[in-house]
């Protein structure tokens, strides 16, 4: 995606405790350890079991052994408290804890990847996000249709379990509408561009038959009709008309109210709200203001490699101009949606040959690649990524918008977006995360978006160095993803911090892509809704690129470009502070000609 999910897993040691009762009690406070090792790995295994009671909904998502699949979380107000008290509980407990203690020992990873996310977590708070989440992906529409494609069938008890969490899930809707009702009096409401984008969604989707509805994926994926039956009256009588309920709120009341202000600050405290997210996606301390003039500088800078490659190969110093005479070529567009997912397989094998050349740890776990709900289609991405359930029950997806795809010149498109989200880019790197053994599982399953999204655009990088892009052509087009990643620096920070209008982010994207204005809508209005997110990706690029340059300047003829991707990768995902500290030794360690060790020591 572009768009990475965050999750925890659990390890064996605390399957008994936490996943076969599965949050059926209320965690007790750690009891005290020898050494901070041995402390903070008692602190992890009781968040993670708080966790997944909490938020049930993560033991399907990621297909976590012995979980139970009969349960949503808790949306009022009184969950969340709940929710925040435990993460309190959880960031005193892990300050009492020296972290300078852990640096050579695998719970460095551990302890800095929870200290993060709690620490996040809690500046976010200011944000109220609960009261005025109306958004296409984020939203509780997208979330349970995912859902309901992961949810587990096949026995007589998997089936009881879908039963009791689908009839579960009107109150869920419900508890949404008062979410909106409480944030509207308040004074937090979602932009009206997300509002109606959902609206349209909605509409969509309460119109459709209860058997094509994605909350139906289950019935579809058993083979019993006694089942099915039950399934599709509960849909009929319970989620059918709640989601009526939503849409006919969102149409009637919530519209005429939701801000026309495209800026979170125009909510309470949304200075402060929007500098807690750009924390939150990037784990740096960044202002608004510092990334946006990056931004500029970056744009500048990836045009002038997009001249310098037009000129050399095409002759011309107009590379936008260029770009849309070759996606004119109707070789450059797929003439039906059924052309798309073969042609992607293609690239993903021409990829999984070449990556032995630069990477020694290569994941075992291969990719699926599937479309959109065809509901989702005019609200969602090109493409997006969801990882692989941990009980082998179903692959990594990559899932590709087809209603896009089959637009004019979106061929040029497909090889760069299999390298973000499939190979080398997220499933690689996630899988190695997954398929690491001995090693606790917070530091396999927590994620930012910094380091996986900034892994992703890297990953397109890398791709090119390997020979995978078949033309000139490609190779343009992925420079003009650099420049458009950037132009999201701008575009977002102009809006959210500089009171630029969405029309001016909108022609930003425009003036420096060959993107249309329907994509570039779209993707203004993601980073409308969605403040921080977008800003992960580049921020992260260039951190890891920075690294890499570091580590080739310091270490010249001895640098190893497949140790260096393995030295990134074999931790998992890591905060890019952390990233750049482990970068940092590794370099000392193979310039004094020592042996390096991972934190981790985990790779598969």
């Amino acid at each position: 995606m572009r768009l990475s999910a965050r999750v925890v897993r659990l390890s064996a040691t605390l399957a008994a405790a936490a996943l076969v009762g599965c949050g059926r009690s209320t965690p007790s406070a750690p009891e005290p350890a020898a050494g901070p090792a041995a402390r903070v790995r008692a602190i992890a295994d009781e968040y993670l079991a708080a966790r997944l009671q909490a938020f049930p909904e993560l033991g399907t998502q990621f297909g976590i052994p012995g979980a139970r699949h009969d349960r949503l979380r808790d949306v009022s107000a009184a969950g969340e408290r709940a929710w925040q008290a435990h993460e309190d509980r959880f960031r005193a407990e892990l300050r009492e804890v020296d972290p300078a203690k852990l640096r050579d020992t695998p719970e460095w990873v551990l302890d800095g990847l929870l200290r993060e996310e709690l620490e996040a977590s809690a500046r976010l708070r200011v944000c109220r996000n609960r009261l005025w989440t109306v958004h296409p992906l984020t939203g509780w529409q997208a979330t349970y249709a995912a859902l309901a494609s992961v949810q587990p069938v096949g026995t007589e008890e998997l089936r009881r379990e879908t039963l009791a969490r689908w009839r579960a899930l009107p109150a869920l809707i419900d508890g949404e509408i008062a979410n909106l009702r409480e944030g509207v009096r308040l004074g937090y409401t979602a932009p009206k561009v997300n509002v109606e984008r959902v609206l349209a969604g909605m509409d969509r989707l309460v119109e459709m038959p209860a058997a094509d509805l994605p909350f139906a994926g289950p019935a579809n994926r058993d083979s019993t009709p006694a089942f099915r039956a039950e399934l599709l009256e509960v849909i009929t009588s319970g989620i059918a008309p709640a989601m009526r309920r939503y849409r006919d709120y969102l149409r009637d009341e919530y519209l005429g109210v939701a801000r026309e202000a495209i800026a979170v600050t125009a909510n309470p405290n949304g200075t402060e709200c929007y500098r807690a997210a750009i924390r939150r996606y990037t784990t740096l301390d960044l202002s608004g203001d510092e990334i946006h003039e990056m931004g500029l500088r970056q744009v500048r800078a990836a045009e002038s490699a997009m001249v310098a490659l037009a000129r050399r190969s095409y002759g011309t110093d107009d590379p936008r101009a260029l770009m849309r005479k070759l996606e004119q070529d109707p070789k450059e567009t797929f003439a039906a949606r059924s052309e798309v997912i073969p042609a992607i397989d293609t690239v993903l094998e021409r990829a999984w040959r070449a990556v032995p050349k630069a990477f020694g740890i290569i994941p075992r776990s291969r990719v699926a690649v599937e479309p959109f709900p065809q509901f989702q289609e005019p609200s969602v991405p090109l493409g997006q990524y969801l990882r692989a359930a941990l009980d082998g029950s179903r692959p990594g997806i990559y899932r590709v918008n087809l209603y896009l795809a089959t637009k004019p010149g979106a061929r040029l498109d497909i090889a760069r977006l299999t390298f973000h989200e499939g190979v080398p880019g997220h499933h690689f790197q996630l899988a190695i995360a997954q398929e690491r053994s001995g090693v606790h599982p917070l530091t396999r399953y927590l994620s930012n978006s910094a380091f996986a999204e900034g892994w992703g655009i890297y990953a397109e990088r890398v791709a090119d160095e390997l020979g995978l892009y078949s033309s000139d052509a490609e190779r343009l087009n992925d420079l003009e993803g650099l420049v458009y990643g950037y132009s999201t620096l701008v575009m977002e920070t102009g809006m959210h911090v500089k009171g630029w209008s969405r029309q001016q982010a909108i022609d930003f994207e425009l003036a420096h892509t060959t993107r249309t204005p329907e994509q570039a809508a779209l993707d203004v209005d993601r980073r409308i809704g969605w403040p921080g997110q977008g800003l992960s990706y580049m921020l992260g690029f260039l951190e890891i690129q920075r690294l890499r340059g570091e580590a080739e300047q310091a270490l010249g003829s001895r640098f190893d470009l497949r140790e260096f991707h393995d030295r990134v990768l074999e931790d998992g995902v890591l905060t890019l502070p952390m990233l750049g500290q482990k970068v940092e030794r590794w370099i000392a360690q193979r310039g004094s000609g020592a042996s390096p060790v991972s934190a981790g020591a985990g790779a598969p």
